[in-house]
């Protein structure tokens, strides 16, 4: 009984408990009739009021359970549709486009009350969305770095008599350290450098 009132308690205090708002009160109906044929030492009646109500608990939890799951698919759509409006790559809207995929077989998976499949599913949607994360920034340093090369490379033609040249020389040097940084993956850091990089660069054209 303990442990069932316990089990009542938290699907209770769950922000989704309205979803399973009877089975939740068919649960405390039966515990509070279990209680009692306990105190009245009918354990035959306390025992089957127990079943009910682990009955009842195990409906709230799958109600309860199925709305989350179906809550975190609206939200993933969202999040993945946000990343779709913005600028990426081929390698990023294979993975969205695979993620689409998932969200829409967990979602019929739910419908088929086949809770199991549509959290795996919705697991790997949510791995491969994460994922888009770290190509995201890969494509801005590529950008980024590739950008910062072609303004180098347009200062030093119109710098032909070399007045900017350590100060371009500099700026070569950020680009490679850059590069260097986004085949180890540190995207945030290679941005970093790029974006010093075409600092003083343009400082340089805007001088020329």
């Amino acid at each position: 009984l303990s442990d069932a009132g316990s089990r009542h308690l938290g699907l209770k205090n769950d922000e989704m408990a309205d979803a399973a708002d009877a089975e939740l009160k068919a649960a405390a109906s039966a515990l509070t009739l279990a209680t009692d044929a306990r105190d009245s030492r009918d354990f035959r009646a306390a025992y089957s009021e127990l079943d009910k109500a682990n009955s009842a608990l195990d409906q709230a939890e799958t109600i309860i359970r199925k709305k989350k799951l179906a809550a975190e698919i609206v939200s993933l759509r969202s999040t993945l549709e946000s990343i779709r409006g913005g600028k990426i790559n081929d390698a990023v809207a294979a993975d969205l486009d695979n993620a689409m995929i998932e969200l829409n077989g967990a979602e019929t998976a739910l419908e088929q009350d086949n809770l199991t499949d549509a959290e795996t599913r919705i697991n790997t949607a949510k791995e491969l969305i994460a994922g888009t994360d770290n190509k995201l920034k890969k494509n801005t340093a590529d950008d980024a770095l590739a950008n910062a090369e072609k303004m180098l490379a347009a200062a030093k033609e119109k710098d032909k008599s070399g007045k900017y040249g350590e100060n371009l020389a500099s700026a070569e040097s950020l680009i490679n350290e850059g590069k260097a940084l986004a085949s180890s993956e540190s995207y945030s850091e290679a941005i970093g450098k790029a974006d010093e990089a075409e600092t003083i660069i343009a400082a340089v054209l805007a001088s020329l």
